[in-house]
């Protein structure tokens, strides 16, 4: 009874739109013998009315619920005739677009759903392309530029402005300022307003330009009389092309060089605070905890490399030999020093090494690396693992989500789970990594081809193994054939004979001596012993938190040297050589081990990948 007279209090709120007297008036809840002559009045003389106010009540949530329904109804039909509409002005624009952006398709663009919602919202296709593709197209416009540049250098040069001379000049102005400014004509000296077109030009065209790795400007060096805006120019074709290689260092913590110089670099590392579990006693202060600060410091190293350009290269060839020759020195770089930074990071503690499978189809343990072979592939189940082990050590995310980094080989296999999600299925909520390609489990996968692989280098000059001559039991001394094999070649290599993974301490074109002692039968197959199971490439898969290690800022300690003919002097009487080069300084430390995982596991191609 006391339900039904709240459910009545409810109903006449909803009818008369006021609050019930119990929630506001202060009105108690009628008690047993209240509710009683409640219900012989609403079953007997006021049934009417009770049955009367009820139907009302229904009623009103009846309108509501019609009321709600035909504004749904209105809504969809208007947005059914918005992208009909849509449709319409795409079709009839696709002309005039097509002749700005030759590959423009509506239909292909309308499955984006970020162009679908722009163009249904009444944005023009054009500019809904614009805003969709404005990575791509600002790419190909730099690109543009960069050439329309060069063009009018090319003029500049022809005309008489050509490095490493004396530009000609107007007798008339032969005693005016070279720079402009000061007081100075603007225009003065012949060339000069070639040279200050052309520089605004590589001033804009450098603001466009998201060098997110590098956020100083680049260092070039130059001797022989470059000008300011090649000298840029020649700096920024390297830098933009060392970026996209940089894959390893894009999550790393960033240090700047000494200040002072030197050769060593430092990052702080802090401990945590244990839990403050003691109650604080009143009007009591109670010791306070102090800093953990424990110090990583690195030696520095210096990286480089050079290409000489003859001076008939440089006038017989068709295209900017210089530019091609940086454009290469550039990916040079940027694979060198993510290397570098791979290498020092592949060295954590934390391993845990895929499973391989039993004949009956049961998962096997593999405790090590040289046991691993093609079937031990990454699964949703070590992603999992992995990403569970981070989590376990309180490791910091990148905006809420792992990151792992991984080789196509591995990426292959993992693509075919039914949990793997797309990149391009979420890009337009996220900004992605370079090189991004999917997500699982809370992880982001970035794919490149300079992921560790881990396989050793063929044993021979013409052969990737040898053969046991003769059988071994418990010796330490084996002769083998198969390959041409240099004295001492092989020392310090590892090598698997019988299934154990053993050191070479030395060798002669014939025989091999062990530092440990091995069985195996005569012709048995010695396989290289840097990777897994029969000599196969092993991928070391990196599952990174945020901080986990550090690298130097590169802006600082990276330069691009580019010297024209004529600038060496004596060593060059002739002037027939220029070069183009570049060098840098870099370091690469772990900071928090406890922040990255390495799994390591087989592919379906492990028996072709070669190792890096």
């Amino acid at each position: 009874m006391r339900q039904l007279w709240r459910d009545w209090q409810i109903f006449a709120e909803e009818a008369d739109g006021q609050e019930t007297g119990a929630a506001e008036g202060g009105q108690a809840a009628p008690d047993a013998g209240e509710q009683d002559d409640f219900a012989e009045l609403i079953r007997g003389r006021y049934k009417a009315q009770f049955d009367a106010r009820v139907q009302k009540i229904l009623d009103g949530r009846l309108r509501g619920l019609r009321q709600e329904n035909a504004r749904l109804r209105r809504e969809t039909e208007e947005r059914r005739q918005a992208q009909a509409g849509a449709l319409l002005r795409l079709q009839a624009e696709e002309g005039r677009i097509r002749q700005v952006y030759p590959d423009f398709d509506w239909q292909r663009e309308l499955a984006s759903p970020q162009f679908g919602k722009l163009v249904t919202a009444g944005v023009d296709g054009q500019t809904a392309y614009e805003i969709v593709h404005r990575q791509e197209l600002l790419k190909a416009a730099m690109h543009y530029a960069a050439a329309q540049t060069r063009s009018e250098m090319a003029r500049a040069i022809a005309s008489g402005g050509e490095p490493g001379r004396q530009p000609h000049r107007d007798p008339q102005r032969s005693q005016e300022p070279d720079q402009p400014g000061a007081g100075s004509d603007p225009q003065a000296g012949a060339g000069r307003g070639e040279d200050t077109i052309l520089k605004n030009r590589e001033e804009k065209n450098m603001e466009k330009m998201n060098l997110q790795m590098f956020a100083g400007e680049m260092n070039t060096q130059t001797t022989g009389g470059l000008s300011a805006e090649m000298k840029t120019y020649y700096g920024m074709e390297l830098l933009e092309n060392a970026r996209p290689q940089l894959v390893h260092n894009q999550f790393a913590a960033t240090k700047g060089l000494p200040a002072g110089g030197g050769k060593t670099v430092e990052w702080r590392k802090f401990g945590a605070f244990d839990k403050a579990l003691t109650p604080l006693t009143e009007g009591v202060t109670p010791d306070g905890s102090g800093i953990s600060v424990s110090y990583i410091t690195k030696e520095l190293a210096q990286y480089g490399d050079y290409t000489t350009v003859s001076d008939m290269l440089d006038l017989t060839a068709i295209d900017d030999v210089v530019l091609e020759i940086t454009d290469r020195h550039g990916a040079n770089m940027g694979l060198t020093l993510d290397t570098v930074t791979r290498n020092e990071i592949q060295q954590g503690n934390q391993v845990i090494y895929a499973p391989g499978k039993n004949s009956d189809g049961t998962a096997a343990a593999v405790v090590s690396r040289y046991a691993l072979d093609s079937g031990c592939k990454m699964t949703s189940e070590l992603v999992a693992k992995a990403a569970t082990q981070l989590k376990k050590m309180n490791a910091p995310t990148f905006d809420g989500k792992y990151v792992c980094i991984i080789h196509p080989s591995v990426a292959f296999d993992l693509r075919q789970d039914e949990a793997w999600v797309a990149a391009h299925q979420y890009a337009a909520a996220t900004e992605l990594f370079s090189g991004e390609i999917g997500e699982l489990h809370g992880v982001r996968f970035v794919e490149t081809t300079e992921a560790k692989i881990y396989r050793g280098d063929d044993l021979a000059q013409n052969a990737r193994t040898l053969t046991v001559s003769g059988a071994v039991n418990g010796n330490t001394e084996v002769s083998f054939t198969g390959g041409t094999v240099e004295a001492d070649a092989l020392t310090g290599r590892y090598v698997l004979i019988g299934g154990k993974r053993v050191k070479v301490a030395s060798n002669t074109a014939s025989k091999l001596v062990l530092e440990e002692a091995v069985t195996a039968a005569d012709k048995a197959v010695i396989y290289p012993g840097e990777g897994g199971k029969d000599g196969c490439a092993v991928y070391g898969c990196l599952f990174l938190g945020k901080g986990a290690y550090g690298v130097v800022d590169l802006s600082e300690g990276t330069e691009v040297i580019v010297k024209p003919c004529g600038s060496s002097g004596t060593a060059d009487p002739l002037d027939q050589r220029s070069s183009v080069g570049w060098k840098g300084v870099h370091a690469a430390a772990i900071l928090y081990d406890e922040y990255m995982v390495r799994v390591e596991c087989g592919s379906s191609y492990s028996g072709e990948d070669k190792a890096n």
